[in-house]
């Protein structure tokens, strides 16, 4: 199918046919009643693809009438580079849907796989990525709203009133933009066996686009975005921001690119507008969102704006980090844990909330303000809440119980160097054993797609922001293991952490998964966390880049 794609590329830059000779494909299993169907997408870089269908009893001639129909009905000024080949391989009349109610009849459809069809010949139709990029089906059910939208986009003889009742029907996908060719799953490359060239151009690819449009002139994040819709939820989230700024520095210090810090340096000063004094008799300062402060808050702060002090050398900011510590060690109770998580800023009202993660986001924090100021008492809290986490929440625990912790193994990498427990080295090794016990591999499950994936906590796909985490964990563990010698751990490690990353990389929004959206600024780079669901967040592209990183550095590390 390569050789097929390079000379439809050809085709569509030269505008001439296809010739039968040339076209050297004649595979049974994509006849459908007797006939190949194939939908051609073309798309320039910036702008939505323009869809064709093809259909006839010979392959090159159900390209050809593609084509034909492409060239009668392009707009006067459409460049295409890039392109993509969906072969009908099966149609699938829904059940018991002789009434079909358009707007309130529930579908058994799996997104991304499958498209819909109102005829036989699939002449009105929406293949599966369409149905992504207008975000038609949702929840089972068919948006009234934008199936109308894509309605008009596409044709001027229906209205959504004439819409009958729907097929599905599957493809087999294949892109290139004229260099490149992806047989696509879901509308996404599989990765296999990578190597370090494709992380780097992976986090590229990020940089390029999504980091240099997702920060706002006041230094915001766009939080949670729907790239079909082109619309951006109001919520907001300070953690998540701060999670990111912290991803944007990691992604600087690899590159350099001085756009990036622009932007890092407006987002530092959003975060740094948020900090107050407490307003209850307590010591230090506080990061307040929305009337709440969280010890994570605080931490994930911390975390920011250390990484910032460590890659630039710029101390403006020490008194600020120091302050904010002093909150976190005054909340800090005779156990090691934290009496306060989450507070009402107004009232000091404490709320019933508790996260793990902020105690290992708090661990963190203070081991990273102390390389900076060497004051004692930071890791003296550092030690306080990991012995709290290890010995009193995981006390007792197994492999087969122990919490994932992504942001204690961060915390416990720069500890247990400052602070060598035995303790610590053996939560960290039994920790990155559970994780590395539970990945899907080609042993203990049979689809590509989900392999370097994680069991999920709900429902039956892995997700990549849970994989990300995990990556991110086992990356902080496997510096350990190196430094102190458990090699044999380290490798074993280093294999998950490469097979993760695989797994990662078909989450990210890439030219051939963007086709289908109007405004690619803000999805092109980006990592979307579910296989059925496109939405976009900050803190899923934060995770999946900093996992991204740190494998791109052992890998290049390894091969020196």
């Amino acid at each position: 199918m390569e050789n097929v794609m390079k000379d439809l590329y050809r085709a569509i830059t030269t505008d001439k046919r296809l010739k039968a000779s040339s076209i050297n494909f004649n595979e049974e299993k994509y006849k459908v009643n007797g006939k190949f169907t194939v939908f051609l997408s073309f798309n320039e870089s910036n702008s939505k693809a323009y869809v064709v269908r093809g259909q006839a009893e010979a392959f090159v001639d159900a390209l050809n009438e593609a084509l034909e129909t492409y060239r009668s009905e392009k707009p006067l000024v459409f460049k295409p580079d890039h392109l993509k080949l969906e072969v009908v391989t099966r149609i699938i009349p829904f059940k018991n849907k002789k009434n079909f109610d358009i707007e309130n009849d529930t579908l058994l459809f799996n997104k991304g796989v499958d498209g819909l069809a109102f005829d036989r010949d699939l002449d009105k139709s929406f293949t599966p990525l369409e149905i992504t990029g207008y975000n038609i089906v949702s929840d089972r059910k068919i948006d009234a709203k934008n199936m109308n939208n894509a309605i008009k986009q596409k044709w001027d003889d229906i209205s959504f009133n004439e819409i009958g009742t729907p097929i599905k029907f599957r493809t087999e996908t294949f892109y290139t933009n004229g260099k490149d060719f992806h047989e696509l799953t879901r509308g996404h490359r599989i990765f296999k066996n990578i190597e370090k060239d494709d992380i780097l151009e992976a986090i590229l690819l990020t940089k390029n686009n999504y980091f240099k449009h997702v920060v706002n002139k006041r230094g915001k994040f766009v939080y949670t975005y729907d790239p079909a819709e082109d619309t951006a939820e109001k919520k907001y989230n300070i953690l998540r921001h701060a999670g990111t700024i912290f991803s944007m520095l990691q992604t600087y210090e690899l590159t350099q690119d001085e756009e990036i810090m622009e932007d890092i340096k407006k987002a530092l000063e959003y975060l740094i507008d948020k900090v107050k004094d407490p307003v209850v008799d307590e010591k230090g300062k506080v990061v307040v969102e929305r009337d709440v402060v969280k010890v994570g808050g605080n931490g994930l702060a911390i975390v920011a704006l250390a990484t910032y002090t460590e890659i630039t050398q710029d101390k403006k900011y020490l008194s600020l980090m120091q302050e904010l510590a002093v909150w976190i060690k005054e909340m800090q109770d005779e156990t090691g844990n934290f009496k306060v998580h989450k507070q009402i800023y107004s009232t000091g009202e404490i709320t019933d909330f508790v996260s793990d993660f902020y105690i290992g986001e708090a661990i963190l924090a203070m081991t990273k303000l102390y390389a900076l100021d060497n004051n004692e008492e930071w890791l003296d809290v550092a030690e306080k809440a990991a012995d709290y986490l290890i010995l009193n929440k995981n006390e007792g625990a197994t492999k087969s119980t122990i919490h994932h912790d992504h942001w204690l193994l961060y915390g416990l990498k720069g500890l247990y160097r400052l602070r060598k427990k035995d303790i610590y080295i053996r939560h960290l090794l039994m920790m990155s054993d559970s994780i590395i016990d539970t990945q899907y591999t080609e042993n203990n499950i049979e689809d590509m797609e989900f392999i370097g994936g994680y069991p999920p906590q709900a429902g039956t796909l892995p997700k990549s922001v849970p994989v990300a985490c995990r990556t991110e964990g086992l990356s902080n563990a496997y510096a350990i293991a190196k430094e102190f010698g458990y090699e044999a751990e380290a490798e074993r490690m280093k294999n998950a952490i490469i097979l993760g990353v695989q797994f990662q990389l078909q989450m990210q929004l890439r030219e051939e998964s963007t086709m289908h959206f109007q405004n690619k600024s803000l999805s092109l780079g980006a990592f979307y966390n579910k296989f059925k669901d496109i939405t976009l967040r900050n803190d899923f592209t934060q995770h999946n880049i900093s996992a991204c990183i740190a494998c791109y550095k052992i890998m290049e590390s390894s091969s020196q």
